[in-house]
């Protein structure tokens, strides 16, 4: 398990300096190792967390990286946001965030 990353130590993007948005768990590169998003009930704020996040680890985007998708998968009572981004080497990399806190999964009742 990595260190928790705060966003708010870095971007003053915090909606309320109270709470703030924060990335624990893994490295993002499977399901299992996702990278933990909390701090917001909001998609917008959350996406926005994610490309932030991407910008730290990756550098700029359009620069370091581009994104190519994303996709959501529902698995295990959870829900995954999928970004797929091309770095200059044309490699392609995913990562998974776990965004249930901010996207809950779809109930088929």
């Amino acid at each position: 398990m990595t260190q928790p990353l705060h966003l708010c130590q870095l971007f003053d993007v915090c909606p309320n300096p109270m709470k703030c948005i924060r990335f624990e768990g893994g490295a993002g590169s499977s399901q299992e190792d996702a990278i933990l998003l909390l701090g917001t009930t909001d998609d917008s704020i959350g996406v926005d967390a994610e490309y932030r996040y991407l910008s730290v680890l990756l550098g700029p985007e359009n620069i370091s990286w581009k994104f190519i998708s994303s996709t959501i998968r529902f698995s295990d009572g959870k829900t995954f946001d999928i970004l797929t981004v091309r770095l200059p080497s044309q490699e392609l990399r995913r990562y998974f965030f776990d965004i249930t806190a901010f996207f809950p999964p779809q109930s088929n009742s």
